[in-house]
């Protein structure tokens, strides 16, 4: 049998696998299967997406090599790969020694550095990859990194030699690029703030000096002047200078370009468009890139048992409202063939992340404006496709957004909504309790304080269990998570009487998990539709995290509104 033909086997093996919710099975076969065949492009998609979806695997040197070698091309998502570099390094003995020198600092961790006894970890490609193209989700690694941070500023400060200067220039721009894509959201200690201040005083001009101040600031922000990117070149430094002072000057630019539609429509919506201007989410790398298909091939694989009509045949109008920093527009683009995307948000700081991504990407978009969803009330525009995920429960009444959207709505049209479970999301409560109790500001200082509270809470403490999440490495993703202005929370129950009163049909939940489907078909059997929003009500009690990535699930108008009888979210 031919490499090519195991492989394809493996990887039905995989598929088949994964639809039973066995996922450390699914893994093994797609990463065989890739072994077989390296530059099969699907088997690597699904490998990535799958080692992202699970833990503790130390994938074999072959493995590793695929990966970092698909990983150098930009258009890579890169986050997934951080599951694979935390495994390695809470295996590898020589990580937990040097992270334990790393805590002492001073001239024992110097004297570590210089020994080149943990050169081939340090010099990981999948580390240095993920350290400039991704937000790393570890505190293991984050511990690390601090502490590697502080000892170079405090070397400098105090004129002693380090070989971080001298002969990890690489490694100190990588953590650099690190800090800024978590928006500094390390802990910083107060001589550390002094320590800079006087670095910056002496207006820093070498490599090494430039690296280690963008560490601690974005290097648009505190030098007037810097050396412009090299754009024949990629080498770490190079990066920094496109990442935090190229790339920033062009979201400048464009942001005067982004039309108005519409001012915010209230109070409320003035203070989330507050919040994401200072704090514009989520920022995004890449994303996976899909072979897009026609709208109704899409719809009709997701639902074959349901009956829709007049779906368009080539082409499809979309919206977006609640947009965000483009990540989603460029998920859609992937998906649907010839899509014409409207897309909107309050935010103008984070439209001009989306146009210059956007652009990087050439991604061309039919309309992106400011614009909020309650102001489009007499908008003469109707749509056959829209996705608002992860906003309406920002709003001071969901359901008044989501009756404007619901008559932006063409009679055939398709709605995919994403809101917030509330007992899925339980430990976010109790992390905003938290910040409430201890009156910890609505700002980075603030942020930092609520990381520190929460990654010393006993594991079995709640808000504790927010570790695991990408949003508690970055200050945007904390902030979202548990400083919002405003959120609201539902049930299934809850969802189904917010969805009578915009007179919409609830058609099916999208998993992340693809055990849910299966257990839910093994406690309720009679529900092959698996739409019975009672069912989902008593199945989420039983299984309070299932929604823990949010509801995801798809509607469309209804041909007459159900009766409802019960109360709506929280």
């Amino acid at each position: 049998m031919s490499r090519a033909r195991q492989a394809a086997e493996l990887a039905h093996a995989g598929a088949k696998a994964y639809m039973a919710g066995d996922l450390a099975s699914a893994l093994g076969s797609y990463l065989t299967a890739l072994a077989h065949a390296p530059t099969n492009a699907n088997y690597l998609y699904v490998a990535l997406s799958l080692v992202g979806m699970t833990a503790g695997f130390v994938l074999p040197p072959a493995i590793r090599k695929i990966f970092a070698r698909a990983a150098e091309t930009r258009d890579f998502n890169c986050q997934s790969l951080v599951t694979v570099v935390h495994s390695a390094l809470v295996a590898d003995p020589l990580a937990g020694e040097l992270m334990s020198l790393a805590a002492r600092g001073g001239n024992t961790l110097e004297d570590a550095l210089r020994s080149r006894r943990y050169d081939a970890m340090l010099d990981d490609p999948l580390l240095r990859i993920v350290m400039q193209r991704a937000v790393i989700v570890s505190l293991e690694i984050e511990s690390l990194l601090t502490a590697l941070r502080r000892h170079a500023l405090e070397r400098a400060a105090h004129s002693a030699p380090s070989c971080l200067f001298a002969e990890r220039l690489e490694l100190l721009a990588n953590l650099a690029a690190q800090c800024f894509n978590t928006e500094y959201a390390y802990a910083v200690g107060d001589d550390e703030e002094a320590w800079l201040e006087a670095s910056l005083a002496d207006r820093p001009r070498e490599a090494a000096s430039i690296a280690l101040v963008a560490a601690y600031r974005p290097l648009h922000e505190v030098l007037g002047d810097p050396p412009a990117p090299n754009s024949d070149a990629f080498s770490a430094l190079d990066f920094l200078l496109r990442q935090q002072v190229a790339e920033p000057r062009r979201e400048r630019a464009l942001q005067e370009q982004i039309a108005v539609l519409t001012p915010p429509a209230t109070a409320l919506s003035k203070r989330v468009r507050t919040q994401y201007e200072t704090f514009p989410y989520p920022r995004w790398f890449a994303v996976e890139g899909g072979r897009p298909r026609p709208f109704k091939q899409v719809i009709k694989e997701r639902f074959p048992t349901v009956q829709f009509r007049d779906l368009p045949e080539n082409g499809v109008d979309v919206l977006l409202p609640g947009c965000g920093t483009g990540h989603q527009i460029a998920q859609v683009r992937s998906v649907f063939q010839n899509a014409r995307i409207t897309a909107l948000d309050l935010s103008l700081t984070s439209l001009s992340f989306a146009r210059r991504k956007l652009e990087e990407l050439d991604i061309d978009v039919h309309c992106l404006a400011q614009a909020d969803i309650l102001a489009l009330d007499a908008w003469d525009e109707r749509f056959d496709y829209i996705e608002c995920i992860g906003v309406l429960h920002h709003l001071g009444r969901p359901e008044d957004g989501l009756e404007i959207l619901a008559r932006l709505l063409r009679p055939h049209g398709i709605m995919r909504l994403a809101l917030y479970s509330d007992r899925a999301r339980q430990r976010v409560v109790a992390a905003r309790q938290l910040v409430a109790a201890y009156g910890l500001t609505d700002d980075v200082r603030g942020i930092r304080a609520a990381r520190r509270l929460i990654a010393e809470l006993p594991e079995n403490e709640a808000p504790r269990g927010l570790v695991t999440s990408q949003d508690f490495y970055s200050i945007s993703g904390l902030h979202d998570l548990i400083f919002n202005v405003q959120e609201h929370r539902y049930t299934p129950l809850g969802l189904k009487q917010l969805l009578a009163g915009a007179r919409l049909e609830f058609l099916g939940f999208d998993h992340i998990d693809p055990g849910v489907p299966v257990r839910y078909r093994d406690r309720y059997p009679a529900d092959e539709t698996q739409t019975d929003l009672a069912n989902w009500e008593d199945f989420e009690a039983a299984y309070p995290e299932t929604f823990v990535g949010m509801y995801q699930f798809w509607c469309r108008p209804a041909v007459s509104a159900p009766t409802v009888t019960t109360a709506a979210g929280v």
